[in-house]
Order: structure tokens, then sequence, then C-alpha cells
């Protein structure tokens, strides 16, 4: 099966994210809004949808460049489509609106991660990294399922730089740079005069110049600001003014600056297209930059390394309980061999309802089961032994538990599979209608896990039934002929009993280092 770090599920609603460049006026972007708003009134699967423009804003850091557009899918029993394709028809709808970069990202479930294709480039210059940037966008827009392709390099919106001419300022202006800065700022932003009071709510007064003088290069420079003598200096005497792009922001990490560049996937699992990004980008190694993949693939591999030491540590800790119950490696290897059966089940049922593995809910999924399998051969060893300690011989003894402990073991394992058929196959009760429903979305998120443990579990135990007594009489034979060997050779049973105190060792070392990891 193909590997996935959540289950793909489908979504209850959609976000469209709109971001015109730097310095767009809240105007502009609205009017983009309203086009995207009218795409949206032809979508029959949306119930309704919330715009939101100019959102983020403060003073010095405006966000009128963008908006978000929030979109309610109708109820399930009303769909016209599947959300996939509505999200899939919308994209191609909008991407005719020029002016701005416009995306659409599907709900999220399950805790929040980073984007399934996230790639990272590092260095110490913007104009390198971006460059870089746009290459790796090129080449990888073609991947199949590769959605939403973008990076966060924000080049700036446009600046007017004053550039202060100190000395002939301070000849007309007394403290000449903090009365010019100043006076800038109070004109354009604006500077809080007072407060005005009405009854106990308080108003901020702030004042500046009107919009008809602080809309061009040209306003700027006319200003006046006062000098020495009671003289009005025009600003244009004592500054020359610029145009430039400021930086937005800068990050780093690890002291470097990055450029992230980052897609989602749709249609195929993430690791899938991530592969195939990694073989396009295989030979792709930038001057002055260096690339990694990060985001959702670095969490997948730490969530992989957790849950094979969950499962190593459980696993040794069960045989440590079923080491001084059964008082016997041989019986201990036989139990064991029960958690390998079910993980073959496991894989046979992900193949047949084509189902990704789910690093982490299938992972939770067989580190359950390896609690549960167990059971049906330590309830059938158990009584073989009880037999044999009441003078049954081996076979008789392996046939007459056989046949008792059948029931027990179909009746464990059948409850525990029916209990969890309602999860693996989304039912859902509406007790307001009555109505009974399947395949629900609970069932895309929850149905690895359960599918993973019924599967795994039936398989196991069809097996164990015959697996655990053949291997049983296998063990007794082997041990029979050792005895008679080791009788015979002293040194080996010396071996033997040195090869247990190793493995003894180990298996307390790789739960020390598991737990202290």
């Amino acid at each position: 099966p193909q590997v996935e770090f959540f289950p793909s599920t489908t979504p209850e609603r959609m976000k469209v994210n709109i971001q015109a460049p730097e310095g767009t006026r809240l105007e502009a972007t609205d009017r983009i809004t309203m086009q995207v708003e009218s795409a949206l009134a032809d979508v029959d699967n949306a119930k309704h949808f919330l715009s939101e423009v100019g959102t983020g804003g403060g003073v010095g850091q405006s966000q009128t460049h963008r908006a978000i557009v929030s979109v309610d899918f109708q109820d399930r029993q009303d769909w016209t489509e599947s959300p996939f394709q509505t999200i899939e028809n919308l994209r191609e709808a909008i991407s005719v609106i020029p002016g701005a970069q416009i995306r659409v990202e599907k709900q999220q479930n399950g805790p929040p991660r980073s984007a399934p294709i996230n790639i990272e480039l590092a260095g110490d210059d913007y104009d390198v990294l971006s460059q870089a940037a746009e290459t790796v966008k090129s080449r990888i827009n073609e991947v199949k399922g590769l959605t939403d392709l973008r990076d966060d390099f924000d080049s700036g919106r446009p600046e007017l730089l004053l550039l202060f001419n100190r000395t002939l300022s301070n000849k007309l202006i007394l403290n000449g740079l903090r009365v010019v800065a100043g006076s800038v700022r109070t004109a354009i932003y604006g500077t809080t005069a007072t407060l005005y009071r009405m009854g106990e709510e308080e108003y901020d007064v702030t004042v500046r110049l009107q919009d008809k003088y602080r809309t061009n290069r040209e306003d700027v420079l006319a200003l006046t600001v006062a000098g020495k003598e009671g003289r009005q200096i025009p600003l244009s005497q004592v500054v020359k003014m610029d145009s430039t792009v400021g930086t937005s922001s800068i990050k780093h990490i690890d002291r470097n600056r990055v450029i992230t560049v980052s897609a989602e996937a749709e249609g195929r699992p993430g690791a899938e297209v991530l592969k195939d990004v990694r073989k396009i980008l295989k030979d792709f190694n930038p001057r002055g930059a260096t690339v990694s993949f990060t985001g959702e693939n670095e969490d997948m591999q730490e969530s992989q390394q957790f849950m094979g030491q969950a499962l190593l540590i459980g696993i040794f800790l069960m045989a440590m309980v079923l080491l001084t119950q059964f008082n016997s490696v041989g019986q201990l290897v036989i139990i064991l061999f029960s958690v390998v059966l079910s993980m073959v089940g496991v894989f046979i049922g992900l193949t047949i309802n084509k189902m990704p593995f789910s690093v982490m809910m299938t992972g939770v999924g067989i580190i359950s089961l390896a609690g549960v399998v167990v059971n049906n051969a330590i309830v059938l060893i158990d009584y073989i032994n009880k037999l044999r300690r009441d003078g049954h011989e081996l076979t008789e003894a392996i046939i007459e538990a056989g046949t008792v402990r059948l029931r027990p073991i179909l009746l464990t394992a059948g409850t525990t599979i029916l209990g969890l058929l309602p999860m693996a196959q989304g039912f859902d009760f509406d007790v307001r209608t009555m109505h009974v429903e399947t395949g629900t979305g609970s069932m895309e998120f929850w149905g690895p896990m359960a599918i993973a443990v019924i599967y795994g579990l039936s398989f196991a135990t069809l097996l164990t039934t015959i697996v655990v007594p053949v291997l049983y009489h296998a063990l007794e034979r082997l041990k029979v002929a050792s005895l008679a060997f080791m009788e015979r050779h002293l040194w080996f049973k010396r071996i033997a009993i040195l090869l247990g105190l190793v493995f003894i060792t180990f298996m307390a070392y790789s739960l020390i280092v598991g737990i202290a990891g």
C-alpha cells in the first residue's frame, strides 16, 4: 500500500486565500474578492460563504492586499458532486482572475500539520533564493497530484525613500532630523493630538493631512516644516526623494535566510507526490543556496520512529510478562509470532480496501492489535500446558486444547471485530430523522485504524488455531532432541545459556534506550 501521514478526508468547508501585490489598495482587493464571490455564486455545492477583506491590518502593517473567503459545503445528503470536484472546478474558474495570487484550500482535519511538499531554500542572498524558488516551482509544477504551489517570499511593497541633507537641515531647522521625520509621519499617518470623552467612553483624535494633500510624491515634497527664526522651510529644500521596494519580512532558520516553496497533494498521498518531487530535484544544487525537504515529510519520519519504538517497547513488556508466566523462551516466541501474523492481515486488509498506509491511524491500530492478538495464543498454549501437566500425551493435549479453546477464541475475536465494524463502515444514525447512513466522514479518518484491527485480528485468529499448535508440536520435538544432544555435549548447553543471557541483556538495553528516547 501507499503511505500517508494522516488519512485524506472529504472536507466540509474550503477557504479561498487572495493575495494581491504589496501596496494594493483595499478597494482593488475588494474588487478581486467580488470576482471570486461571483464564481462561487454558480457553485451549487456551496451552502454559504463569508468574505474578509484587508484581514490583519494595523498601523504601519496594513494588510489591504489580502482577503479570505470561507466557504461551507452543503450537507452530505445534499451534495451535487464530490467536494474535491467542487474545489477543482473552482480552481479552474478563478484561475483567469488577474491581479492576485488566489489559492483554494480544503479544510484540514486532525491536528495542525505542515504542507506535504515543503522545500526550504537557505542562503544569504534573497535575490539568489528567489531565483532558486522560481526554478523549483517551474520544475515541479506539472507533478501529478500537486496543487496550490506557492512560496513565502514577499518581494516587498513600493516605498518612498527620503534622503536627508543633514548639513543643510541643521542650518535651517533646529533638531532637523527629528522635526522632519515627525512632520512627515504626522502628515501621512497622523498623530494622536488629544482624547475626546463622551460619557465613560474615550476616543483618540488623530490629526493628519486630507487625502487630496497626501496622495503623491509631490504632495510630500510640498510639505513645510518649522525652521529657525519662525520660517517655514519646504521639505524639498532639505530632502531628496527616491522610489524603492521595502522588504516586508525576513525569515530565518538557523541564522540563514530562508524561502520556503510548499504545495498540497490531492488525488495522491503526499508521500508519493513528494517522491516524484525529490526525483525531479535530485540534481538541483543552486549556487548560494541549500535545499532541504521538511514539512509533513519530516513530521512523518518522526512519527514513524516514535510508532516503531512504541511497538518494540510494547512487545518487550509483553515478552517479560509471558516469560515469567510460561518460563519458556520457545513458547514466548510462538505467542509473539501471532503479532507477525496479524501484520500480514493488516496489509491484506489495506490492499483489499485500496487504502494507503496511514502512519498515524494505521500505526495506532497495529500497536493496539499487538496487545490483542496474543490473547488467543496465550489461551491455547496455557491449556495445552495444563493438559500435559495432567498427564496427556503431546499430540492428544494439542488436539484436546484446540477443540476446547476454539469457541472462546472465536467469540473473543468475533465480538471485537463486530464492535469495530460500525467505525470501519462509517455507520451513523440520525435520531431526528431516524435515518441510518454509511460511509460518513468520520469513517475516512478512523477507518484505517479499524480496518487494521479487523483484518489483522481475523487473519491472526484463523492462523493461530493452525500455526500455534503446529509450532508447539515442533518446539516440543525439538526440545526433546536438544536435551538429548546437550546431555552428550555439555559445551552446547553452556553456549545456549550464554546466548540466552545475551538476548535478555539486549532486550533490556533496547527498553532503556526506547524509554530514554
